[in-house]
């Protein structure tokens, strides 16, 4: 009935209805939702965030595990190997939660690792998406991936951006974990007031003043090791060639840090001194 709802054009309230009258017998069968989430797509009868809000609205009533379990059911029905815009207002995180749930329960298969592969890539979550392909090997899904090319090119792309993505969550990781330390706080403003004079000079004419992230390692003598920005600007990139040029001439730009190797994580804003903070 869902599929004569659908070739017929009923309206939402009504094709609603006839959910709830399907749920009523079989509340955790997960065809009905996806059906229903697949013609709230704005393709068909929905608007712009009705699938995502949905999905999110039938996996809290289910709630826990099977919630959970439901709510990437649901994201399978709309992801796809093209240009959808609904399936990026979906929770990442709650779909992975989804997929473990799934493979603890039921056991791996090849069609949901090949559904976590594609979700992963739409997400630019490489590390997911490398492990995925990993397991896959040459077990693609056809009817997903349509053409055997783009799993291939997804496939290198995870491979080559992988470690790289897996690092820079580490680091992020022990940043985070420094600034919660008992001495963090206090370092980090002995780092800011460091770059203050750094930061007034490369603001000087800069049309972009927005605001920008920089990971950095500070050496136990308060020499920088390394530096990078998740999102470059261009006063962001002033700063990190002062901090890199430091470093080439052996400069302790900043005081010793708590231990060696120290990685921090600075939000620094060009319009904002760091004397009024």
């Amino acid at each position: 009935m869902q599929s004569v709802a659908k070739a017929q054009g009923w309206d939402l309230a009504k094709s609603t209805d006839l959910l709830k009258e399907a749920t009523a017998l079989a509340p955790d069968y997960y065809y009905y939702y996806r059906s229903l989430a697949n013609y709230m797509l704005p393709k068909w009868e929905g608007q712009e965030g009705d699938s995502a809000n949905f999905a999110e609205q039938s996996a809290n009533r289910m709630g826990g595990t099977r919630g959970d379990m439901l709510y990437f059911r649901i994201g399978e029905g709309i992801v796809c190997a093209c240009d959808e815009p609904e399936f990026t207002r979906l929770s990442w995180p709650r779909l992975q939660k989804g997929y473990e749930a799934i493979e603890k329960e039921y056991g791996s298969s090849v069609s949901d690792l090949n559904v976590l592969a594609l979700m992963a890539t739409k997400n630019g979550d490489s590390v997911t998406a490398d492990a995925a392909f990993k397991r896959i090997g040459d077990n693609h899904d056809i009817e997903k991936w349509v053409t055997e090319d783009f799993f291939n090119q997804m496939k290198t792309w995870a491979s080559q951006f992988a470690p790289l993505e897996a690092r820079s969550r580490k680091i992020k990781q022990e940043a985070d974990a420094n600034a919660l330390s008992p001495t963090g706080p206090q370092y980090q403003k002995k780092v800011e007031q460091a770059l203050a004079t750094i930061l007034q000079q490369c603001t000087k004419g800069a049309d972009d003043r927005s605001q920008f992230e920089v990971m950095l390692q500070v050496g136990g003598d308060g020499i920088a090791k390394d530096a990078w920005m998740p999102h470059p600007t261009g006063v962001g990139n002033c700063v990190l060639k002062n901090v890199y040029d430091s470093s080439v001439k052996k400069e302790a730009l900043f005081a010793p840090p708590p231990h060696a190797d120290y990685w921090i994580k600075l939000a620094l804003d060009p319009g904002v001194s760091v004397a009024t903070k």
